[in-house]
């Protein structure tokens, strides 16, 4: 489990062997490698850390998988409707920070003081927001780098 703190260095809080959330009572059972069972609220759990280094982040009673950590954060939720599955995609603009659904319409709405994001967002496409470059950036997270963390040019 990692509180927004802990994020930057990603070294687990605990060794876990199980954890399960008990979503009508915003709760988390979590036991540890010792046996040992503790029971938290859902709103102190940031998330967690599988072995095969998957972060995972509780958000409003549901897992969101963590896809880019970065200038954007970008996630994905698998959906399960009988034998169907989809995954829907996500962003925050922080580790902690609200999470939004991830298409130009919504991007457009949180970002809309963003005078360089507006315009850049006006020329994509939803596709766009989650098409990766070479090295595995979503489209969103580039727009912002480019609108955000560029050096300036002289």
């Amino acid at each position: 489990m990692h509180t927004p703190d802990e994020l930057a260095s990603i070294e687990p809080t605990y060794q876990l062997r199980q954890i399960r959330q008990k979503a009508h009572l915003h709760q988390v059972l979590v036991n540890d490698r010792a046996g040992h069972k503790q029971t938290l609220p859902a709103d102190s759990v940031w998330g967690y850390q599988t072995n095969q280094n998957h972060l995972y982040r509780l958000y409003r009673d549901d897992w969101y998988e963590v896809l880019q950590r970065g200038a954007v954060t970008i996630y994905r939720n698998e959906i399960w409707a009988g034998d169907a599955t989809w995954d829907n995609y996500y962003f925050s603009l922080t580790l902690t920070g609200t999470i939004h659904n991830l298409d130009r319409r919504t991007a457009r709405i949180a970002l809309k003081e963003d005078a360089c994001m507006q315009r850049l967002l006006a020329q994509m496409r939803n596709r766009d927001l989650l098409r990766t470059d070479s090295k595995g950036s979503y489209g969103l997270t580039n727009a912002y780098v480019y609108c955000h963390c560029r050096t300036a040019q002289k």
